[in-house]
C-alpha cells in the first residue's frame, strides 16, 4: 500500500516495486496548510492517486504515460533518410548509403515521393532481376534486396506500413513451457498504446478479445471472419486428418477493427507481415515488443540460468479465458467453449470491457480514402443521370 509524504507543498506517493525497491513520485496535488478546510479533500484525492500509481507499479506498468504521438506516414524518400539516420551503425553507414544511392533509389525513382506503404510486392518484383541485369553479382544483389527488406521492417515497426513486400525464410528457436500469468487490462492498453505496428495490434486484439493462440492470430484470414453473424473461426484441433474449428463471437471493438482492416485492402490475411513467420520468431518478436514499451514483467529462471517471461502471447488468451469465466488456466479451454451455450458465450464476450483505443493512422487514412471514393462515385452518378436527362 502506498503512503503519502509532503515535499515542497505537494503530496508525494511512496511506492514499492515488486523486487522490494522503493521510490517517491509526485501526485501533482498541492497540500493545503494545516487546518485548511480543503485539507481532507486534497489528502483523499492524493491517496487515491497514490493507490493508482502503486497499482501500476505492481503490474509492471511505467508511471509515465506511453508516447502516443500521431504517426505521419512518410514518402519512400523520407523513410529511407530516417531509416539510414536511426538504424545504421557507423561501420555500416558508408555501405548502406552507397546501396541506396546507387542501386535502390535509381530503381524506385518514379515512386520516391509516394507514401512508403503504397509500394507493394508487385512494385518490387523486378528489383532483383534488374540488379542481375545490371551485372551485379548474386551476393551483392541479394544483400541489396535485404537492405530493402530491412527498410520495410523498420517501417512496420514505426507504423508506416502494414506488411513487408520482401519476405525471406527465418530460423526457428525453441520456447520453454512455464506457468503463465494473465495480462491485466491496464497492461494490454499500455502495450497497444505504445505499439505502432498495425499487424501486432490486430494480433493482440485477437488474443485478448477472441482468445486466439499466437499462430492462429497470425495465420487468421478474412475467410474465417463472418461479419453477418459477428463471429471469427480458429482451428481448435486436428484429429484423424480432420480440422475442427472453434467459432468465437467478436466484441464490437474487434469487429470494428477488422472491418477497417478489410477496407484497407491488404488481401485475405489479417496480419500480412506476420503471416509467414514461424512461431518461435513470432514469440521472440512479441517479447521484444513488450520489453521495448517498458513493461516490467515477471520472469522465472530455468535450471540452466536462462530467464523466461511469465507473460508471453498466450497470457492474452489466458486473460480472455478469465474474462469469460474460465478459471482452470488454459487446460481444456476449447472444450469449455465448445460446451458453453452459444447465447451464453456471446453474452459473456459482449461483457468484456472495451479498450477504447484510437484507430491506427493507416486505418484512419483508409476510412478517409473510402469516404472520398464514395463521394466521387455519387457525384459521377449524379452527373451521368443529368446527362441522360
Amino acid at each position: 500500500m502506498a503512503s503519502l509524504q509532503i515535499k515542497s507543498g505537494t503530496y508525494y506517493a511512496s511506492l514499492t516495486f515488486p523486487d522490494g525497491t522503493r521510490t517517491s513520485r509526485t501526485t501533482g496535488i498541492k497540500a493545503p496548510a494545516n487546518g485548511d478546510p480543503e485539507e481532507a479533500k486534497a489528502k483523499e484525492s492524493a491517496s487515491k492517486k497514490a493507490e493508482q500509481m502503486q497499482s501500476k507499479v505492481d503490474q509492471g506498468i511505467p508511471l509515465e504515460e506511453p508516447q502516443s504521438d500521431p504517426v505521419e506516414i512518410p514518402t519512400l524518400g523520407k523513410a529511407i533518410n530516417i531509416f539510414i539516420e536511426r538504424t545504421t551503425a557507423p561501420e555500416q553507414l558508408k555501405h548502406l548509403k552507397y546501396a541506396f544511392d546507387e542501386r535502390i533509389i535509381p530503381f524506385a525513382k518514379s515512386a520516391i515521393n509516394q507514401p512508403i506503404h503504397t509500394l507493394d510486392e508487385f512494385f518490387w518484383a523486378d528489383f532483383y532481376p534488374s540488379l542481375r541485369k545490371a551485372n551485379y553479382s548474386v551476393t551483392t544483389s541479394r544483400r541489396t534486396v535485404q537492405d530493402v527488406r530491412a527498410l520495410y521492417t523498420f517501417a512496420i515497426h514505426c507504423g508506416w506500413a502494414a506488411r513487408n513486400p520482401i519476405t525471406t525464410p527465418v530460423n526457428e528457436t525453441k520456447e520453454s513451457s512455464r506457468t503463465l500469468k494473465p495480462y491485466t487490462i491496464d497492461q494490454i492498453k499500455y502495450v497497444l498504446a505504445s505499439n505502432k505496428t498495425l499487424d501486432w495490434r490486430t494480433a493482440i486484439l485477437l488474443g485478448c478479445h477472441a482468445g486466439a493462440e499466437l499462430l492462429d492470430a497470425c495465420r487468421a484470414t478474412f475467410d474465417r471472419v463472418d461479419f453477418s453473424n459477428h463471429t471469427i473461426e480458429f482451428e481448435s484441433l486436428r484429429r484423424n486428418g480432420k480440422i475442427y474449428c472453434i467459432r468465437i463471437p467478436m466484441t464490437q471493438e474487434l469487429e470494428s477493427h477488422l472491418l477497417s482492416l478489410q477496407r484497407l485492402g491488404l488481401g485475405n490475411c489479417l496480419t500480412p507481415s506476420l503471416h509467414l513467420l514461424k512461431e518461435a520468431v513470432l514469440n521472440s518478436d512479441f517479447r521484444k515488443l513488450v520489453t521495448d514499451c517498458g513493461l516490467r514483467l515477471p520472469t522465472v529462471e530455468s535450471p540452466i540460468g536462462i530467464r523466461y517471461n511469465l507473460q508471453p502471447f498466450r497470457s492474452l488468451r489466458l486473460h480472455f479465458a478469465k474474462q469469460i469465466g474460465f478459471k482452470d488456466g488454459l487446460n481444456h479451454f476449447n472444450r469449455f467453449v465448445h460446451k458453453l451455450d452459444p447465447d451464453e458465450l456471446k453474452r459473456r464476450i459482449k461483457s468484456i470491457p472495451p479498450l477504447d483505443l484510437p484507430p491506427h493512422p493507416l486505418l484512419l487514412q483508409s476510412a478517409s480514402l473510402n469516404a472520398c471514393q464514395t463521394s466521387m462515385h455519387e457525384n459521377s452518378t449524379s452527373l451521368q443521370s443529368k446527362l441522360e436527362q
